[in-house]
């Protein structure tokens, strides 16, 4: 492997620099050699049943991608935080919807305390869901 092997890579990921964040593209695979192969690492996303790489930004950013085994494309975009470095603002930025689901169950949690407490479980509960999922949705990049 050279250098000249990995050009595509880096070109890619100036080009996604200066798009928006979360906007894919699909990156034929025969068009550029294994991500790992570059620098990528193993990671974490939604897709079930699909390989996750990244390529982690000096910003705490990454450069998402993902290899779906029935497909001859890889499916690349922008993330603003990593969720190697920062899992919290991954969520709260680039997966919104997660975020809001955790901070929902969050709040529940802290809510069935408090509600046992005062002897009232169910209504705390119901309490600490709203707010949590309120917190969610103000605190979000929704």
């Amino acid at each position: 492997m050279s250098l000249n092997d990995c050009v595509a890579w880096h070109e890619l990921i100036r080009g996604l620099m200066k798009a928006p964040p979360h906007r894919s593209v699909r990156v034929p695979k025969h068009g550029v050699i294994h991500p790992t192969m570059c620098g990528a690492v193993r990671t974490i996303g939604e897709a079930l049943g699909a390989n996750h790489y990244e390529f982690t930004l000096e910003d705490e950013g990454r450069i998402h991608i993902i290899e779906y085994h029935d497909r001859n494309y890889y499916e690349v975009h922008r993330d603003l935080k990593s969720p190697l470095k920062d899992p919290i603002n991954h969520l709260r930025l680039d997966a919104p919807s997660w975020w809001i689901v955790l901070t929902g169950v969050s709040g529940g949690i802290v809510g069935l305390i408090v509600g046992r407490i005062l002897k009232h479980p169910a209504l705390g509960t119901v309490l600490g869901i709203i707010a949590g999922l309120g917190l969610g949705f103000v605190t979000s990049n929704w």
